[in-house]
């Protein structure tokens, strides 16, 4: 089993309406897929002020290692995979980190991972769009 990687488009939700129109182009990047990242996803800070992404506040985060550090997390973020998208927010590290697309965003988007084929794709139950289980109080 190895890593798995994509292409993701990413930009600032308050360029919306100028990405729809094609007046501003999405930044596409290549990130990590993190299965076990519990946030939507983590980019570096050069990206987030090349965006002008506002940091809104603080995050401890934990690394694979056990070692902890606070962090600053950004709001109004787009990610688009594969035609699907994820509006959240992300977790800001130094400049080198590579981006990560974490969980949260993979099951907003409904894709699914195969660690073994190194692929991600759209959840087979649903195929032409995401799925959102709801479940209702009786």
């Amino acid at each position: 089993m190895g890593r798995v990687t994509v292409r993701m488009k990413i930009w600032n939700i308050a360029d919306e309406d100028r990405v729809l129109r094609g007046e501003a182009e999405p930044v596409e990047i290549e990130a990590l897929v993190d299965t076990g990242a519990m946030s939507m996803a983590v980019i570096p800070e050069d990206l987030a002020d090349r965006l002008g992404l506002r940091r809104s506040g603080k995050t401890r985060v934990r690394y694979a290692d056990g070692h902890t550090a606070e962090r600053d997390f950004a709001i109004g973020v787009r990610i688009e995979v594969m035609g699907r998208d994820a509006v959240g927010r992300v977790v800001v590290e130094p400049v080198g980190t590579k981006p990560l697309l974490g969980q949260l965003a993979l099951e907003d988007m409904d894709l699914v991972v195969d660690c073994r084929a190194g692929t991600i794709g759209p959840n087979p139950a649903s195929p032409d769009m995401p799925m959102h289980e709801i479940y209702r109080a009786a």
